[in-house]
């Protein structure tokens, strides 16, 4: 059973299927409201990790909100089954501010690259990126909206 939190209600569903269903829906509506996350800030980066688990990583972010005229929200994104996390704060450089990310599925895992190639036609992924996350999926909470 697979617990996801939507902006209508929380769900329990179990099969595969609806599981791939609800991340493709939660991935859309990420995306909708916060595009590529441009000129975000990262306040706030958490991982744990158990002994029988593939860990959890935590962010709290301010991004803008595309439905609500550029305003900025201050969330939390949540990803679970953490396949492979690669992060990198180059002394003077952060790599807790995004200029624009990468988000995309590729085979049955979610891709969050914070720092893709970026090229003039499309941008492209970055393995060596500063800051990356390959999870199985990923959660949105919406913890403050500014005016």
């Amino acid at each position: 059973m697979i617990r996801i939190f939507t902006s209508l209600k929380p769900v329990i569903i179990s099969g595969f299927i609806c599981y791939l269903l609800l991340t493709f829906i939660i991935m859309k509506e990420i995306i909708d409201k916060y595009g590529t996350f441009s000129d975000a800030l990262i306040s706030k980066v958490c991982y744990e990790r158990g002994v029988e688990d593939h860990g959890k990583i935590e962010l709290v972010l301010n991004a803008m909100n595309m439905n609500r005229d550029g305003r900025f929200d201050k969330i939390k994104l949540t990803f679970s089954n953490i396949l492979n996390f690669r992060f990198i704060e180059p002394f003077p450089f952060s790599s807790l501010i995004i200029y624009e990310a990468l988000i995309f599925e590729k085979e049955e895992t979610i891709v969050f690259n914070f720092f893709p190639q970026i090229n003039m036609e499309e941008n492209t992924d970055n393995e060596e990126s500063n800051f990356r996350i390959v999870c199985k999926s990923v959660e949105c909470e919406l913890l403050e909206t500014f005016e």
